[in-house]
C-alpha cells in the first residue's frame, strides 16, 4: 500500500503532509460478490464458497486494521515530534525577544552618548545654570523644621527642566 506520507522537499524533518481524506486510502474491504446478508440474519451454515469469501474478507479487513493502528502510531510519534519542535521554538523566541530588549537598551545607551547637550560648551551651560539658580538662597524660618525661601527666582531651574530632556 502507498504511504500517506509527504516528506518535507529538501528536508529531514519529522514535518509531514497527511492525506486529507483517509476514506479513500482505508476503505473496508469488498466482500467479492458473495452477499452475505442471508448469512447475517439467519442461523445458517455458509457454503464453502461463502466460508472462502468470509475468511478473505476477515483477512482483509485484519490486515486494514493493522495499517490503521500503524497509521495511528506514525501520526501520534509526528505529533510529540511537532509539539517538542513548538516547545524548543516558543523558547527560541523567548530568548530572541529578551535579546532584542537587550539590544534596544544598549541601542539607547549609544544614542545618549551622541546627544546634542553633550555639544553645547560648558561655559553656556554654566551661564545657563548661574542665570536661573539663585545662589546663595534667601532663606527664612517660619518654624523650627521648615525653612522656607523667600525669594523665588522668576525663571526658576524647573521651568526648563524639559528642554534638555529628549
Amino acid at each position: 500500500m502507498e504511504s500517506a506520507w509527504e516528506t518535507c522537499p529538501g528536508c529531514s524533518c519529522p514535518n509531514h503532509t497527511c492525506t486529507r481524506y483517509l476514506d479513500s486510502i482505508y476503505s473496508l474491504p469488498v466482500t467479492h460478490n458473495v452477499d452475505l446478508s442471508r448469512l447475517q440474519s439467519s442461523n445458517a451454515v455458509p457454503l464453502p464458497c461463502e466460508v472462502d469469501a468470509v475468511n478473505d474478507a476477515i483477512l482483509a479487513t485484519e490486515q486494514l486494521l493493522m495499517q490503521l493502528r500503524q497509521h495511528t502510531t506514525q501520526l501520534a510519534c509526528s505529533r510529540d515530534a511537532l509539539t517538542e519542535q513548538v516547545t524548543h521554538m516558543n523558547s527560541q523566541i523567548v530568548a530572541l525577544t529578551q535579546r532584542c530588549e537587550e539590544t534596544q537598551v544598549r541601542i539607547q545607551e549609544h544614542r545618549k552618548v551622541l546627544s546634542v547637550i553633550r555639544r553645547v560648551p560648558m561655559e553656556i551651560l554654566q551661564e545657563t545654570f548661574f542665570a536661573t539658580v539663585d545662589f546663595p538662597p534667601r532663606i527664612y524660618s517660619a518654624s523650627p523644621t521648615w525653612n522656607v525661601d523667600s525669594s523665588a527666582p522668576a525663571i526658576s531651574l524647573w521651568d526648563i527642566e524639559l528642554v534638555s530632556k529628549g
